[in-house]
């Protein structure tokens, strides 16, 4: 074989192994709805800006984080649904949590019926009365931008009357297998993502973005979204997140007095 022949060879092998790099790197879970969590998010050039905390000030102790740098403290909180059942609330502020985010609904995705949360006004009064601030979210399966306002305004409806001083979050999901959402680009999952925001601030509450690294870097496309906060959910010691967040859910497991069972656990970073 001469060595002009051996250097087409080369090239060729080259080739073949960059377009089969290129091919695993366009790999999305829109294309067989398998959980989006177990896919890598694949990092490039973005014009978002990025955080400044500083992981070294972040301490864990018996599962429960802190965080404290400069002028920025974390306050410590709970997400609950029906799934953690009754709960104790009033156990729930001795142990030391400062809020909470309540889910206020869903869309099922099955049927696409918007349900109110069966423990929500229960949570809410609850919550209220022995002092633990209160954020909401909704589980939303929209697959138009019409859905997304349709779910936006369910959520007003059920709030009227309650007092709600964090914000009120998109909470979009592939449920792997089963959802509405899978066949929607990366665009329309944006755009249906700004309605719902845009409705709840409309209304005079701050609205918010909930998603994994990966949902935030590949699913959507955040810039486009860049007028509203993020809530990061990463379950690890420190997040490998890089761009702005203001909420982190750190893990899904974690114990408070008060419920039974396991129970999510965030940091929200407040600027003193």
């Amino acid at each position: 074989m001469t060595r002009k022949q051996i250097t087409r060879l080369i090239i060729i092998a080259a080739v073949l192994y960059l377009c089969g790099t290129v091919v695993s790197l366009r790999y999305r879970p829109e294309l067989d709805g398998i959980e989006y969590e177990e896919i890598p998010s694949i990092e490039y050039e973005r014009t978002l800006p990025r955080h400044s905390y500083k992981w070294e000030a972040l301490e864990t102790y018996q599962g429960k984080k802190s965080y404290q740098y400069d002028n920025i403290k974390a306050k410590w909180g709970i997400d609950v649904s029906k799934h953690q059942e009754k709960i104790s609330w009033q156990k729930v502020k001795k142990d030391g949590v400062d809020f909470a985010m309540i889910r206020v609904g869903y869309r099922g995705y099955g049927n696409g019926a918007i349900k109110e949360d069966s423990t929500f006004t229960y949570n809410m009064n609850s919550a209220n009365r022995v002092g633990i601030d209160v954020g909401l979210y909704f589980f939303s399966q929209a697959i138009s931008v019409e859905e997304a306002k349709e779910e936006a305004q369910f959520v007003l409806q059920q709030i009227q009357g309650h007092k709600v001083t964090y914000p009120i979050v998109f909470d979009m999901e592939f449920v792997a297998g089963k959802d509405r959402i899978t066949h929607l680009t990366r665009e329309e999952k944006t755009q249906i993502t700004k309605a719902f925001c845009e409705v709840i601030e409309q209304a005079g509450y701050k609205p918010m973005i909930y998603g994994s690294r990966h949902w935030l870097q590949d699913v959507i496309t955040l810039e486009e979204l860049s007028d509203y906060e993020v809530w990061l959910a990463e379950y690890s010691d420190v997040p490998s997140f890089p761009y702005a967040f203001k909420m982190w859910q750190y893990t899904d497991s974690g114990t408070v007095d008060g419920i039974s069972g396991g129970v999510d656990m965030n940091l929200w970073f407040v600027e003193e």
